[in-house]
């Protein structure tokens, strides 16, 4: 009440729904308030806002002040929102009212969901755990997979319009090289498609072992897709990888659903904004997430960049367009092709014009390109081929610790009181971990890396070896194992003189390290040296000089490590009877000459 006065009547009873400015009782007698004509002034007491009489804390007849509470109110606090409207009690949320009573309230979009729904964040951490109890009982985590250059390789230059026509021109014979026979039928070769309002085709070629990766993954994690690709892009993709959408189920982010998005950033919180403990992420760079509490990314395992067209367009000089014998014959992807809803080989039919009306030079002409694009491809693969199987093995590891470290806890997923919930590990935890095992026994300085006047702790390189707990210094130690050289500035210097004859010290490029921060091992250095010639000179074989060089290192570590002792003292002999019998009297008898001498003195 905001008057002094008697309650006289109640126009609401408990449990009555009631609604903003609504009248709910009447107060009269008010001290001071007599109208001129003498009769009493009555004042209306009306609701703050919608909600459900709860209480009555004064009866009718009582005499009330401007401090007391007459009744209480339940109120919604509209959890959920979606087009202004509250889906809890159907309240239109779009005035001014609701604008004002709200405004200290923080709201979150929900992923996955049209941008015109919004939770609380008390609504948002009910529904974290909730699905994070969910997991806990699968036995999962959550895998937040990037598409370009992590997946799969995608292109519209002009260039890979004819790789893609000329890798459907090759022999059956050719082909088995490319493709895994054991592969889905949509996990083999390059596919194409248009995406709405795009004159040109998209080509897209997936990375080698795509297909086993995921089915691995979708055992041990639920899958989510988050791309920098537009929205219609990343539909498309993922029917391409996920057809039968079992995979993914609609968990797909693109660069158009956050603002973000438009600053090619990408952003955990707009999936998870509470708690990733149990989210792990796989991407190719990781300078594009957004994280306002740290400047690394912990839960993030960065996959080798994947350039297929890149490494095929070098057969055509990676030009914008390219000339082929009678490349009219061979049938250019015309602009208006349907868009990609027909199956893969009706789209390879289109693509090559169903054309075959070629002559002998024509032929031959096509023969040495598509052998240059086998070889290219060959090369490419065969080198990334096993990249994601390591991949798995590292993500199936962190999962292993996880809820290792759950069980070692206990069972938390079937707490019910949600206040004293929480995720009994965290994989941010568990990977930092894991990566300081990497090089955690080597000493590593630079040469040549850096910039002279710059501090090299800000460099992403040391900053990388560092996480991998490698020892990094600026000079020269005995207990140095490695000495990461720049081909072109540091290979000359004085440092890296100095240690080129040691035969405990790899002088390799910073290429191992990145390698090692990819791969989550120590690589075999021997593929890095900067001066190979040094296992030549030896006679071994490269595995064999590598082994050398370690176990130099291992006895260095031993040297140095070995605690350091007194020199030993001389055991003294413990003396027999006789022995000091005979010493007694050596001493009496010169106790006696020396009195004698002092008696005649």
């Amino acid at each position: 009440a905001t008057y002094s006065g008697i309650l006289s009547t109640w126009h609401v009873a408990i449990g009555d729904k009631v609604y903003r400015s609504q009248k709910l009782a009447v107060l009269t007698g008010i001290a001071g308030a007599v109208k001129p004509d003498g009769d009493v002034k009555l004042v209306n007491i009306h609701a703050p806002r919608n909600g459900t009489l709860a209480e009555l804390r004064v009866v009718a007849g009582c005499l009330v002040t401007a401090e007391d509470v007459i009744c209480t109110l339940d109120w919604c606090r509209h959890s959920v929102v979606y087009h202004g409207m509250c889906a809890d009690c159907g309240e239109d949320l779009t005035t001014g009212h609701f604008a004002e009573v709200s405004s200290g309230e923080q709201r979150l979009s929900v992923a996955y969901a049209p941008s015109s729904l919004s939770v609380t964040i008390d609504e948002a951490r009910h529904i974290e755990a909730n699905n994070a109890r969910r997991l806990l009982n699968e036995k999962k985590l959550t895998l937040v997979l990037d598409l370009d250059h992590t997946l799969l390789h995608a292109t519209n230059l002009a260039w890979a319009h004819e790789a893609f026509q000329l890798s459907n021109t090759l022999s059956s014979d050719m082909k088995g090289s490319l493709m895994s026979p054991r592969a889905s039928k949509h996990h083999r070769g390059v596919h194409f498609f248009h995406l709405p309002g795009s004159p040109l085709p998209m080509f897209i070629k997936l990375r080698p072992g795509l297909g086993e990766f995921l089915i691995r993954m979708v055992n041990l994690f639920e899958l989510h897709i988050y791309t920098m690709g537009s929205r219609p892009y990343a539909d498309l993709v993922a029917k391409l990888i996920d057809p039968q959408r079992i995979l993914f189920r609609g968990r797909i982010t693109s660069r158009d659903d956050f603002p973000e998005g438009r600053l090619n950033q990408k952003n955990l919180r707009r999936l998870f904004p509470c708690d990733d403990s149990m989210v792990l992420i796989v991407d190719d760079r990781e300078d594009v997430w957004l994280d306002a509490r740290s400047t690394s990314v912990p839960n993030l395992v960065r996959a080798r960049p994947y350039a297929f067209f890149s490494a095929v367009g070098e057969v055509f000089g990676n030009q914008d367009s390219v000339e082929l014998p009678h490349a009219e014959r061979l049938g250019h992807i015309q602009q208006n092709t349907k868009q990609s809803s027909s199956s893969t080989s009706e789209m390879n039919e289109e693509a090559t014009g169903g054309n075959t009306d070629m002559t002998l030079s024509d032929k031959t002409e096509l023969s040495k390109q598509s052998e240059m694009i086998l070889e290219a491809w060959s090369k490419y693969d065969s080198g990334d081929k096993d990249h994601l199987r390591r991949l798995a093995e590292i993500l199936e590891e962190c999962h292993g610790k996880f809820y290792m470290e759950v069980d070692r806890i206990g069972d938390f997923s079937l707490k019910t009181d949600q206040s004293s919930f929480s995720v009994p590990a965290d994989v941010k935890k568990i990977m930092s971990c894991m990566r300081r095992q990497v090089l955690e026994n080597c000493v590593i300085s630079f040469s040549g890396v850096f910039p002279k006047n710059g501090r090299p702790e800000a460099c992403q390189l040391w900053k990388t070896a560092s996480s991998l707990g490698a020892n990094l210094s600026d000079g020269i130690s005995e207990t140095l194992t490695h000495l990461v050289v720049d081909e072109i500035r540091g290979k000359d210097t004085e440092k890296t003189a100095a240690v080129k004859h040691r035969e405990d010290v790899f002088i390799v490029s910073p290429r191992w390290i990145e390698n090692c921060a990819e791969t989550l091992c120590r690589e075999n250095e021997t593929d890095y040296l900067i001066f190979p010639e040094q296992v030549e000179s030896s006679g071994l074989s490269r595995e064999e000089w590598n082994q050398q060089v370690r176990s130099n290192q291992q006895k260095g570590r031993d040297l140095h490590s070995a605690p350091s002792h007194p020199p030993p003292t001389k055991r003294m002999r413990r003396l027999t009877e006789e022995e000091v019998d005979d010493m007694e009297r050596e001493l009496t008898a010169a106790i006696d000459v020396e009195t004698h001498d002092g008696t005649h003195g």
